[in-house]
């Protein structure tokens, strides 16, 4: 099995587990004897008429590098197809208070002529009214031509694994983990609203 089969097994497993619920965007799965939740697992499938083969790399590669103390390792293995770094990202609550947290970021792609699969890495780490919280983030994209004639271009599936970390001092502070969570599927959400936008004027 080549890298990339390797990671393409590991994206239909996460797929399996949400094929009863394919309908819904976003799947949470909580423990059992606590309710807490121990991961969840938002997700994307759209179709794009545009060539994402260069564009969406250079997306993941740009789209970070204007945030606050981002710093790049260059010192990589395969660095035209590895971006490692980290940064500070910051965002409005609905309280008007500013949430901020810090982040790694390891990205990789794998290329073949008919597919391509891009895994993200993210570790975010709490600050201020955040500190203390933990989420350990796993995201796949892949990209396939479009099979369906009526709607060509190319097929780009998403999936996220995303695993909070408990503070010490939970449920006390449950509402704030659950804004941290929120800001993170915003981010998320954000990060695709980019996709398509950068495509925009990408030749077909």
């Amino acid at each position: 099995m080549n890298s990339i089969d390797f990671v393409e097994a590991g994206c239909r497993r996460k797929k399996q587990r949400l094929q009863e619920t394919e309908p819904v965007v976003q799947a949470t799965h909580k423990s059992g004897t606590d309710d807490v939740v121990e991961y969840f697992y938002p997700r994307s499938n759209i179709v794009l008429p545009f060539s994402l083969r260069s564009s969406l790399w250079e997306l993941g590669e740009n789209r970070y590098c204007n945030r606050p103390a981002f710093e790049r390792y260059l010192n990589v293995e395969d660095p035209n197809n590895t971006v490692v770094a980290r940064f500070v990202a910051r965002n409005v609550l609905n309280t008007g208070t500013i949430g901020q947290k810090q982040q790694q970021f390891i990205a990789r792609r794998f290329v073949e002529d008919d597919r391509i699969v891009i895994t993200w890495k993210f570790i975010s780490e709490g600050d201020g009214i955040f500190s203390g919280m933990k989420v350990d983030e796993t995201e796949w994209w892949r990209l396939l031509p479009s099979t369906d004639v009526a709607e060509a271009g190319t097929v780009v599936e998403m999936w996220t694994h995303r695993v909070p970390m408990q503070c010490r001092d939970l449920p006390s502070r449950e509402s704030a983990m659950d804004e941290f969570h929120d800001v993170l599927q915003a981010n998320s959400e954000e990060t695709l609203d980019d996709v398509v936008a950068s495509l925009v004027n990408v030749p077909l």
